[in-house]
C-alpha cells in the first residue's frame, strides 16, 4: 500500500525538465547505454571485462524476458497517471533498469562509475515518473542487472583462468 503512494506521487509529478529526459530514456535507454559502452569499454583496464559486459547483457535480457513471463505482472499505467502509452509487455522486472545496472556493476570501483551510475538512476526514476513501472519493478531490474553482471564476470574470469592454465601446460610440452 505504501509503495503505491510513492509510485502515485512520483508519476503525478510534473517537472518540466524531467519529462523530456524521461521520454528520451523511454525510447532510447538501450541505445544510450550501448553507445556509452562502445565509447568507454576500451578504457576498461581488466582483461575480459568487455566479455563479461556482453555476456551480462545477454543474461539480463533473457532473465528479464523469462521473469516477465513467469510473474505476469500487469503494468501500473491504469492505476497511476501515465505520461506515455502503456507498453504491452508485463511489468516485472524493468528491462531498462536491468540493462543500465549491468553497466553500473561493470564500472563499480572505476573512474567510469560516476558516468554510468547517474544515468542508471535517471533511467530508474524515469520508469516511475512515466508511470510505466512500480518501485518493485525498478528494484527487480536493479537486482537482475547487478546479478547478471556478477554471474557473467565469474564465468568469464573462470574461463580466462582455465585458458591461462591450459596455455602454461601446453607451452611446457612444446619446449621439450
Amino acid at each position: 500500500m505504501r509503495e503505491n503512494l510513492i509510485e502515485e506521487a512520483i508519476s503525478a509529478m510534473n517537472i518540466p525538465f524531467a519529462t523530456p529526459i524521461a521520454l528520451f530514456f523511454q525510447y532510447h535507454a538501450y541505445e544510450t547505454v550501448l553507445l556509452l559502452a562502445i565509447v568507454t569499454l576500451p578504457f576498461f583496464s581488466r582483461k575480459g571485462k568487455h566479455y563479461a559486459v556482453v555476456s551480462a547483457l545477454v543474461l539480463a535480457v533473457a532473465a528479464v524476458y523469462l521473469l516477465k513471463l513467469a510473474y505476469g505482472m500487469e503494468r501500473p499505467c491504469g492505476m497511476f497517471s501515465s505520461k506515455v502509452e502503456c507498453p504491452l509487455d508485463y511489468s516485472f522486472p524493468s528491462g531498462h533498469v536491468a540493462v543500465s545496472f549491468v553497466f553500473v556493476a561493470a564500472t563499480l570501483g572505476t573512474a567510469l562509475f560516476p558516468v554510468y551510475f547517474p544515468i542508471a538512476l535517471l533511467i530508474a526514476f524515469s520508469r516511475l515518473y512515466l508511470g510505466v513501472h512500480t518501485v518493485s519493478d525498478v528494484m527487480g531490474g536493479i537486482v537482475v542487472g547487478l546479478a547478471c553482471y556478477l554471474v557473467a564476470e565469474e564465468i568469464v574470469d573462470s574461463m580466462l583462468r582455465m585458458r591461462k592454465a591450459g596455455g602454461k601446460k601446453g607451452r611446457g610440452k612444446r619446449g621439450r
